[in-house]
């Protein structure tokens, strides 16, 4: 008995199959989530993704939406090093120094940087404790004292991330009265902020004939043991 299989039946099928396989995935999504959520140790009131957690069963590794609290306290001190590293190169009869007419110092970039980062984690956080970051008149000309001052500061920042959990650090908050973000959300864009303005004094570094440090980008327990880098690089 011949089977009936038209040609336009044949050229159908293939929809036929992925029509049946959404449907099928859609009646099983409810129980993945379930199930994803029991394997995280979520409840009810967790707000992460739940994209996440139906996804979990399938990943071969678990996959985190954030980094973790201790990989955050590293990227921080990280940051630090690489801002200390910039004052410390530039010689303190150039912290007044601006490329051209309108923009900030070097040393005022610097205190850009520190102060935009006391005033994210400070608001986001609904602190009212934000620290002494010292004397501008002083730090903005005196070497030792922007020193500190980037100390302060990131002191301030490293000891609120210390002391919050996990869970502290998914609630939202505002920043500036602006913008409402997760805390992760607000420390992850104040490092890339800082990353941003510290790129900008590279110029006033090489303008007065100062090499800029290398930037480091991983934690410095993270390099290869042994690692030397190639001829005529940094």
């Amino acid at each position: 008995m011949e089977t009936f299989d038209p040609p336009r039946f044949r050229i159908l099928r293939p929809a036929l199959r992925v029509v049946v396989l959404l449907t099928f995935l859609a009646t099983i999504s409810p129980a993945l989530q379930e199930g994803g959520g029991a394997l995280l140790g979520q409840n009810e009131s967790s707000k992460r993704p739940a994209f996440a957690t139906a996804a979990a069963p399938f990943s071969p590794i678990h996959l985190q939406e954030q980094p973790s609290k201790e990989l955050m306290v590293g990227h921080w001190e990280r940051h630090k090093e690489n801002v200390l590293e910039y004052v410390a190169a530039m010689p303190q009869g150039h912290f007044e120094f601006r490329p051209t007419e309108g923009v900030r110092t070097f040393a005022e970039q610097i205190e850009h940087i520190v102060e935009d980062h006391v005033g994210i984690v400070s608001t986001v956080f609904d602190r009212d404790d934000s620290p002494d970051l010292g004397d501008p008149e002083s730090y903005l000309t005196d070497k030792d004292a922007l020193l500190a001052h980037v100390e302060t500061g990131y002191g301030y920042v490293l000891r609120i991330l210390q002391e919050a959990d996990e869970d502290e650090l998914w609630e939202e908050g505002e920043v500036f009265g602006r913008y409402r973000v997760s805390r992760w959300h607000a420390l992850s864009g104040a490092l890339e902020h800082g990353t941003w303005t510290l790129g900008q004094v590279v110029p006033y570094l090489r303008l007065n004939e100062v090499e800029p440090p290398a930037y480091t980008v991983f934690p410095l327990d993270t390099q290869v043991e042994g690692w030397e880098p190639p001829p005529g690089r940094r």
